[in-house]
């Protein structure tokens, strides 16, 4: 099976003539299916940004709803819950336990899930050397679009259901 890309089909094709039709039929099939998964992509990625940029949105939104309803705090910086490594550590000091102590190693799952959600509503996508450096993600590199799969999406929910449930159950012990 030829799994090349373009050029280096018709590079094959140019040199072994006597074989052409065969590793033609192959790179014509090899194509259409590259071309069949890059139309369901195309088709469930927006939808996916669009889970994913809620779920962040969702977590923002709780986490300044509950923080504000905490006793003796100075209120937070603006947006301060967009960035996660911030409202982590607004949180150690509100309630003495932040996202990495909730998360574990997969705190670093959710800064990247968060830093690709940056890139989709700001870069269309595209990876830049800030991404790299912020998420840490080596899966990446420059110049390259972010794919949003189902699974990016299941666990990114998981992670912050994780984190809302936590954050609900340690404010009201706070707030008693």
């Amino acid at each position: 099976m030829v799994t090349a890309p373009l050029s280096e089909c018709l590079t094959l094709l140019s040199k072994k003539p006597e074989r052409s039709s065969k590793t033609l039929r192959k790179c014509v099939y090899f194509w259409k299916k590259r071309i069949r998964k890059m139309r369901r992509q195309t088709f469930a990625d927006p939808l996916l940004r669009v889970v994913l940029w809620s779920l962040s949105g969702g977590l923002q939104r709780l986490s300044e709803e509950l923080y504000s309803q905490l006793p003796n705090l100075q209120p937070a910086p603006l947006n301060a819950f967009q960035r996660l490594t911030e409202s982590s550590k607004l949180w150690r000091t509100a309630i003495g336990e932040g996202y990495e102590y909730w998360l574990g190693a997969d705190f670093d799952s959710l800064k990247i899930y968060y830093q690709q959600r940056h890139l989709l509503a700001h870069h269309e996508g595209i990876v830049d050397q800030r991404y790299i450096k912020r998420s840490g993600d080596k899966t990446y590199h420059v110049g390259q679009r972010i794919v949003v799969t189902p699974a990016i999406v299941k666990h990114m929910r998981d992670l912050i259901s994780n984190v809302a449930n936590q954050l609900r159950k340690s404010c009201s012990v706070q707030s008693s």
